[in-house]
């Protein structure tokens, strides 16, 4: 994709997203916003060795996911998994900031922002 400031983008093809959250009213929330704004959610899951998984098993070019999942792993230890086999885009979406959380996502030089909307 060429992106220039200033110009208009056309998207040509939907972007499709694996949705990784274990709350079932927030993942439908979510979903149902992301597919009113062109994007397709083309699958969720409320686990994060599923998330590991699906990487193999779906084509996506980005990934949407909870830090604090149902499950065995959380959001943080599959995005280590997720990205020994894929650079794949992960981002993390959560209601949790406490400074623990904030630490291990640091610790792992991912970025964070507790902007919590979506646009």
């Amino acid at each position: 994709m060429n992106l220039k400031p200033g110009k208009l983008m056309i998207m040509t093809e939907t972007i499709k997203i694996i949705l990784v959250e274990d709350e079932v009213i927030t993942s439908l929330f979510l979903k149902m916003k992301l597919e009113q704004m062109g994007f397709m959610v083309v699958k969720t899951l409320s686990k994060g060795e599923d998330a590991v998984k699906a990487i193999d098993e779906t084509e996506a070019c980005l990934i949407l996911m909870d830090i604090n999942l149902a499950g065995i792993i959380d959001g943080i230890e599959a995005m280590k998994l997720i990205k020994k086999k894929t650079d794949l885009p992960v981002i993390f979406i959560s209601g949790y900031s406490d400074e623990s959380i904030i630490e291990q996502i640091k610790a792992n030089n991912y970025e964070f922002t507790e902007d919590g909307t979506l646009h």
